[in-house]
């Protein structure tokens, strides 16, 4: 709708060209007013068009709602410091809903007008240990917000850069021979940065298969780095993927220095002159484009920072010449944003391509309890435990339930409730309640129409639910625009909620009024379709009974 009514828009401008002579803004909001003596949608246009035009909004709302008149609208009225509110034809609109219901797939599979290439990095754990929970938040966002991407016609690339090199690996080798010697009878002495969790000694059990001799050597520690970092991968990858995410790559951060893409980034750095030596360190010189401070590069000993392979990477990236690069970083990544971005403008690329989501964290709780310890991890909480507890659909869905960037409070014992008061069951619960509706009619000899008619839906709680199954391309596009994949999540509690009430007041089989009958089913054929639709792009299936 939000499109129908800014084509409309756009098109009373050029109607008014000559009085009006000013070009059309590239962006201006067609909102849902919150109180509903506002209209059905409201828009801003003329106060964005006041800072061109150098005229009051009110002034440039008047001659742009002045003898405008369109069936779409049974009134359109002026507010506030000019804004134009909406208020839509019944009639019309449920007339736009049967003309979208002859090729409803294809409604609900929008496409952007401007296609893109974007490249998504997500979760890009450590593999030094199981994925925990705020992992699984992160890889929530970034498979939705792929999927919702995918479906409006961008292409999509999803990857995982593995952080598989410095002193962290080299820990976990560490830990993996002590633990292994500590199996076997020895006593040892673990140093602070040591991992200490259960799951370590399942790594070490494994490693003493292939290994009898445990020397504490470079050698030694080095391959129990490299067998532990696979067998963690291969946990990572697993839980995943019965998180319902999949990456197109895993890229290896050890693997940009053996194949020397580390130096050849700061070769090329140093070629333009922005790279200086002090103090036996190699420093770039951020301070030049967006940072706060110059940034160590290699340090006085010849190690590289992680700083070093991360502009590798990056540069690795810009060099595939994407349109939009999405990172999705934890929120303790903050302040690394305008280090990478200085680096970007840096080598030359247009650092605006790159777009960084923080997520923030997530508490766990159990009846209202925190939940901070695992015996798995000696620390925090696995992903593939609350995920072995609760299942893939109401974690997904959980997690989807607020803005990436605000922190999330995650009840394992609410989020398994089979009730209201969980989002995730809500919103299944609809589509289970419409299948069950069909199937009364089945029995009654009823059949969903092939002709659908919505002319008799003229209830209030009818004419809501149009609107909504309406907005569904509205919201896909939101999404793409803000790449808030919550948005979708948001908007399918909202249909839950205006359908639960609409069904638990009306009857949708009246065997005495056929018409009505089929105008209901009418409609619960199309949520039906956009339920199903909605949770897939979440990652979330629809079970047909509950």
């Amino acid at each position: 709708m939000k499109k129908i009514i800014k084509d409309i828009l756009l098109k009373r401008l050029d109607e008014l060209n000559s009085s009006l002579p000013v070009q059309a803004p590239d962006f201006f909001e067609i909102e849902v007013p919150k109180k509903k003596e506002f209209g059905d949608f409201s828009t801003n246009i003329a106060l964005v068009l006041s800072k061109s035009m150098k005229k009051n909004p009110r002034e440039i709302a008047t001659l742009i709602v002045s003898e405008f008149k369109n069936d779409l609208f049974s009134k359109i009225e002026i507010a506030g410091p000019g804004f134009i509110n909406f208020f839509l034809n019944d009639s019309m609109v449920r007339k736009i809903l049967e003309d979208r219901s002859e090729n409803f797939d294809y409604f609900l599979s929008p496409k952007s007008e401007n296609k893109k290439r974007i490249f998504i990095e997500y979760v890009s754990a450590n593999p030094t240990g199981p994925l925990h929970v705020g992992h699984g938040r992160g890889a929530c966002i970034g498979s939705s917000l792929s999927n919702i991407l995918k479906e409006l016609g961008h292409e999509i690339h999803q990857e995982f850069y593995i952080n598989d090199a410095g002193s962290q690996i080299k820990n976990l080798g560490l830990s993996i021979i002590l633990r292994a010697k500590e199996l076997k009878g020895e006593n040892v002495e673990y140093t602070k940065d040591c991992y200490m969790g259960e799951y370590i000694t399942d790594i070490a059990r494994e490693f003493m298969k292939k290994y009898d001799n445990l020397d504490i050597s470079e050698y030694f520690i080095n391959e129990a780095s490299r067998f532990g970092k696979n067998l963690v991968l291969g946990w990572i990858k697993k839980d995943l993927e019965d998180f319902g995410v999949n990456f197109d790559n895993f890229q290896s951060e050890l693997e940009l220095f053996e194949r020397g893409y580390v130096n050849e980034c700061i070769k090329v750095m140093r070629n333009k002159g922005l790279i200086y030596e002090k103090d036996g360190a190699l420093w770039f010189k951020s301070t030049d484009f967006l940072d706060d401070k110059d940034r160590v590069m290699v340090k006085e000993n010849g190690e590289k920072t992680y700083f070093a392979s991360d502009v590798a990477y990056h540069k690795l990236k810009f060099e595939r010449d994407y349109d939009i690069y999405i990172n999705i970083w934890g929120a303790d990544h903050h302040g690394y944003v305008p280090r990478v971005k200085s680096a970007i403008k840096a080598l030359g690329y247009d650092e605006s391509k790159l777009k960084i989501l923080m997520v923030q964290m997530v508490s766990l709780f159990r009846d209202g309890k925190p939940v901070t310890m695992s015996k798995r991890t000696g620390d925090f909480v696995t992903l593939r435990e609350v995920l072995d507890e609760v299942g893939k659909e109401p974690m997904r869905f959980t997690f989807l339930t607020r803005k990436h960037d605000s922190p999330l409070d995650f009840d394992i014992e609410l989020v398994k409730q089979k009730t209201s008061d969980n989002p995730v069951f809500y919103v299944q619960y609809m589509y289970a309640r419409i299948n069950s509706v069909f199937k009364v009619a089945e029995e009654r000899g009823i059949k969903i129409p092939a002709k659908l008619s919505f002319n008799r839906l003229t209830l209030e709680e009818e004419r809501e639910l149009i609107k909504q199954i309406l907005a569904f391309p509205d919201v896909l596009f939101d999404v793409e625009f803000f790449l808030e994949p919550h948005l979708l999540t948001y908007y399918l509690i909202n249909l839950a909620q205006l359908f639960h009430s609409y069904y638990n007041a009306h009857r949708f089989i009246n065997g005495n009024d056929i018409e009505l009958t089929n105008c209901r089913l009418s409609l619960l054929f199309l949520l039906q379709k956009l339920i199903k639709k909605g949770l897939y792009l979440l990652g979330i299936e629809t079970p047909e009974r509950m």
